[in-house]
Formats: C-alpha cells, sequence, structure tokens
C-alpha cells in the first residue's frame, strides 16, 4: 500500500539585504527564506554603481556575505567578501601593442584578515619580461607594506576611490611607462 507522505508547507518571508557601514547601511536586495538565520552564509553580487548611485562604478563589482540575521528587525546584514572588475573592462584596456602584468600575492591587513590581491598594469607598449618582472616585484613590495598598515574597511574604501591604483601607477611608471593600474580582484579569504 502507498504511504502518504504530507508535507507541512512554510510561510516563506522577504528580508531585506542590509550593505556594511562602509556603504552606509544601504538596502542592497532582499532574500527569502522560512527562517531568517537560514539567511547566513549566503551571497549577493551586484556592481557599486547600484550601492553607490555612481555610473562610474558601473564595471566594478562586489560580492556580499550575509553574515548576521537580525531577528528583531527582520533584516540581515553583510560583509565585503570581493570587489572586483567586470571581464569586459579588462578585455576593454588591454589594447594591441601593448602587455598586460598580472600581479597575484596575499597579505594581512592591520586587524588580521587574509586578502588575496589580484592586481593588473597595462604598459604602454611591449615591455620586456624582465622590466614586468621588475613592475611585479616592486608592486609586491610596495602593496604588502601599503596593506598591512590599513584595516579591511580603510583596504576596501582605498580601492573604490582608486588610491592604491594611483600608488601603483606611480610606482610602476619609474620602470615603464604605463597605461592603466587596476586592482583585478581583492578577495577575503576565509581562515
Amino acid at each position: 500500500m502507498a504511504r502518504l507522505s504530507l508535507k507541512k508547507k512554510v510561510k516563506k518571508e522577504w528580508f531585506p539585504i542590509i550593505a556594511p557601514k562602509i556603504f552606509n547601511n544601504v538596502e542592497i536586495g532582499e532574500t527569502i527564506a522560512a527562517d531568517i538565520n537560514k539567511t547566513i552564509g549566503r551571497t549577493v553580487e551586484l556592481p557599486l554603481n547600484f550601492v553607490l548611485n555612481d555610473p562610474s562604478k558601473n564595471f566594478v563589482w562586489a560580492k556580499f556575505r550575509i553574515v548576521k540575521a537580525d531577528e528583531n528587525e527582520k533584516k540581515v546584514y553583510t560583509e565585503v567578501e570581493e570587489i572586483f572588475l567586470s571581464r569586459q573592462y579588462i578585455y576593454r584596456i588591454v589594447r594591441p601593442g601593448t602587455k598586460k602584468v598580472e600581479i597575484i600575492f596575499d597579505c594581512f591587513t592591520k586587524d588580521n584578515k587574509k586578502v588575496r590581491v589580484k592586481a593588473v598594469i597595462i604598459t604602454a607598449g611591449k615591455a620586456h619580461y624582465n622590466q614586468r618582472r621588475a613592475i611585479r616585484k616592486v608592486i609586491i613590495e610596495h602593496l604588502t607594506n601599503l596593506i598591512k598598515n590599513m584595516e579591511y574597511c580603510e583596504l576596501i574604501n582605498s580601492v573604490i576611490n582608486r588610491g592604491i591604483q594611483n600608488e601603483m601607477l606611480k610606482i610602476a611608471k619609474k620602470i615603464y611607462p604605463i597605461h592603466y593600474a587596476e586592482i583585478r580582484k581583492l578577495q577575503l579569504m576565509k581562515k
């Protein structure tokens, strides 16, 4: 004989997702769940022009992870897990007759958070291998020293406001003429 399994339908609710304090606690979206605590760990990706109301940040994306749920206010709070550039923007800045220098390294911030930095530098011409290697070495040394003296929130603000990119440009120009210096991805590593 067949068994009937009766599942009780659970009513789901929509919970607003709130951005971190560095983005002025703006609501960035909504998520649906039966229990507010089941939203913890979910991620949301969106361009920063929606969060900052700045159309010039259309190619900069952020990935937010839900880390806290407030049952009284029925809101969920996030932290920034990644900031990255869109792939189309990277394709657009690389031109024929230039070289792309990829730089990837891990370091710790002042508040002891491990971050992975993926930077890209576009040279004005076809730089020799030794020049690209020298650029890579100088940028890694400088950014490691710079990042270890910044907290994670300061680092996010500096990347969004192009402070670190301008530092990279100044340093790399001493070795070879540079068109662009960008942080392609800034990623918070798991502990």
